[in-house]
């Protein structure tokens, strides 16, 4: 069953991608930027988090569901580069989005009803009026590309798929703590279950220069976030 028929992407990159069901019990999906295309604008589908109940309707209490037409009618956020992955809290219903940045900052997203994140006006951490800030940010002197998406046992992980290394970030506290690391190779993915961390790489020979051992490709490894530990993978 088809429940939403979004209109053609006719660009390769910045695609967007997540998708969760929040405790409210609807659906949400990001869609990424594209050339010719503004993330700010609300007849624009390009840059959004968008919001549906799970029959592919919009929910009545959409911010633009009186005001929108076809599928702009379930845009709950908008101003994202793109938004790569999501996920839910499980205990409180907030819902966070990893926002892969252009040339300054990695971004960790709360998503608020009708919030406006900034892109293209805005890169990381920002007070201009209007529009809502990352809840955490690091920049490109630490990374490039922040992959991965999970509420575990520490919180909020996620990897980076240039460097390689896992994090969390307490939204409670702020604090952020080093999981483990991937080896270079790439990590794209994680999931959490079990009180476990569970994460794909999708291997590379260019992300630092590396190449050979170390760099295979398409692995599933197991972590736990609880102890200081070398992840163990197959």
């Amino acid at each position: 069953k088809v429940l939403v028929d979004m209109p053609p992407n006719q660009m390769a990159f910045h695609l967007g991608g997540a998708l969760a069901f929040g405790t409210d019990g609807k659906l949400y999906f990001s869609t990424g930027e594209h050339v010719g295309v503004d993330p700010q604008s609300l007849q624009d589908p390009a840059g959004k988090i968008f919001r549906f109940n799970a029959d592919g309707s919009v929910p009545d209490d959409d911010p633009h569901v009186a005001t929108g037409s076809g599928v702009m009618r379930a845009v709950w956020a908008r101003g994202f580069r793109a938004p790569f992955t999501m996920a839910v809290e499980p205990s409180t219903g907030r819902l966070f989005v990893s926002e892969v940045g252009d040339s300054k900052f990695e971004e960790v997203d709360e998503i608020v009803k009708d919030g406006n994140y900034g892109w293209p006006l805005s890169e990381g951490p920002t007070t201009t009026p209007g529009q809502t800030g990352p809840i955490f940010s690091y920049g490109h002197d630490q990374g490039c590309a922040i992959v991965g998406g999970a509420f575990g046992p520490r919180g909020y992980s996620f990897m980076d798929y240039c460097k390689g290394w896992i994090r969390a970030f307490d939204p409670n506290t702020k604090q952020v703590v080093d999981l483990g690391h991937a080896g270079g190779k790439g990590p794209v993915a994680i999931a959490s279950a079990g009180g476990k961390l569970y994460y794909v790489t999708r291997g590379s020979t260019d992300l630092d220069g590396g190449s050979g051992p170390g760099y295979e490709t398409g692995k599933l490894f197991e972590l736990d976030p609880t102890v200081s530990a070398t992840p163990t993978g197959s």
